[in-house]
């Protein structure tokens, strides 16, 4: 590197440090739209997950301003950016592109768009492609990692702590299992796999006695709160994140089975005692009953079959974008490459598949300068995405590979930067 280069370098980085409270803010925004989805503050407000939102309840036309804004200023006080291997970038750029066609090009399936699912879910992927610009942009700046998986570790928590309020308010669970803010129990399951996945991190990583019983504590209360959602394919995907996590993290194999352990006997203490009784007997039903004794899929196989029925009956282009709802009664496939295939046909497959391969490629040849919290968080998702969740609620199998890919080409760029020279720091600060 060129001492230009390693000069530009310095001053990149003192101009995301001289701001940090710019960079946090950018970071909790792109926790948010990590973590938000329909999750607006209507949700507060007994709204249901479908219901009409006013557009004042909507938080992400002013998130996505703030970010962009966040971005100008970072990049205002940035002599120059970094050097992105190209496949990154059109990577990146292919998937904006690509979800902002399958928008574009909604209205010329072969079916009318007639259900208020259809309609959100178009402006939904558009708001995924803002969110995946921005996400882009700030995961480029030193410390920018750090500060996101803090923020989406207190968000997680945050919900959590209000799972648990609910779960010792309930008498009943009813069908649906424990969730929070009207959503879907899926939503919930995985947000708290993800909360799993981060208090695992920062347990292993804790250097204090105190901090590390702390996460521990919160290692167990999100698992407890994972199984009384009742979602099976949510929970077998969060086992599979922390799997992951354990391998990336490194995790003693004994400290792991320690854990386990801790949370099983506290979970039958909890039910032998008659805590949350209701709850022992709905994920007895659920997990037990109707896996092993009724093998109880929810549909999910009729609904990947209709899936795959509508992707042969338009197979280039699919049937256009959220048309699946007016096929089926629960709106998606609940399979996110079956969605793909159904809604967008074999070419909008290829469109957002191969360049998010470019990014993954990245990943892969950065590996040892990746942050691996980004890789078991993509695991959880994507074992999700085979049962659970559409497009839009699988977004981070999008923003995941690029946050841990561009974090992971700016760590690789800053060590292999010379230091620069005493003379050289004092022009670069004139």
């Amino acid at each position: 590197m060129t001492n230009d280069k390693a000069t530009d370098l310095a001053g990149w980085e003192r101009a995301a440090e001289g701001k940090p409270w710019v960079l946090t803010a950018g970071a909790l925004i792109c926790a948010l739209g990590l973590l938000l989805g329909r999750w607006s503050p209507a949700r507060l407000m007994d709204y249901q997950a479908w219901d009409d939102v006013p557009w004042f309840l909507d938080v992400r036309l002013p998130l996505v301003i703030a970010g962009l804004l966040i971005i100008a200023m970072i990049r205002d006080g940035r002599p120059a950016a970094p050097r992105l291997p190209p496949q990154l970038t059109l990577g990146v750029t292919f998937i904006i592109l690509a979800l902002l066609t399958f928008t574009a090009t909604s209205g010329i399936g072969g079916i009318d768009c007639h259900t208020a699912y259809c309609g959100d879910k178009a402006l939904d992927v558009i708001w995924l492609a803002c969110f995946l610009f921005i996400t882009f942009f700030l995961a480029l700046e030193p410390g920018f990692e750090d500060r996101f998986f803090i923020c989406v570790f207190v968000l997680c928590m945050l919900l959590a702590l209000m799972g648990l309020r609910g779960a010792l308010q309930t008498v009943t669970p009813g069908a649906t299992g424990l969730t929070v803010m009207q959503g879907g129990r899926n939503v919930f399951s995985r947000l708290l796999g993800v909360l799993a996945i981060l208090a695992l991190y920062y347990y292993l990583g804790a250097r204090q006695n105190t901090l590390r019983l702390g996460m521990l504590g919160i290692f167990g209360l999100s698992l407890a709160l994972l199984v009384l959602t009742g979602s099976r394919g949510g929970t077998a995907a969060s086992l599979l994140g922390l799997g992951a996590a354990a391998v990336l993290f490194r995790a003693p194999l004994r400290g792991v089975l320690v854990i386990g352990l801790a949370v099983v006997v506290a979970g039958a203490i909890a039910v032998e005692s008659g805590v949350l009784d209701t709850f022992a007997r709905y994920v007895s039903d659920r997990y037990i009953n109707r896996v092993f004794g009724q093998l109880y899929l929810s549909g999910r196989d009729t609904l990947m079959k209709d899936g795959i029925q509508m992707w042969m009956d338009y197979p280039l282009m699919g049937a256009g974008l959220g048309r699946f709802s007016e096929y089926n009664a629960l709106s998606y496939p609940h399979n996110f490459f079956i969605e793909l295939l159904a809604e967008t046909g074999v070419v909008g497959f290829a469109m957002l598949l191969m360049p998010l391969g470019f990014v993954l490629d990245v990943v892969r040849r950065y590996w040892d300068a990746t942050d691996k919290r980004a890789i078991a968080i993509f695991a959880l998702y994507l074992a999700a995405a085979q049962a659970s969740g559409d497009l839009y609620d699988s977004r981070a199998l999008l923003l995941m590979p690029v946050v841990a890919a561009c974090g992971a080409v700016a760590r690789q760029g800053r060590a292999a930067a010379p230091a620069p020279r005493p003379e050289q720091s004092a022009e670069s600060m004139a």
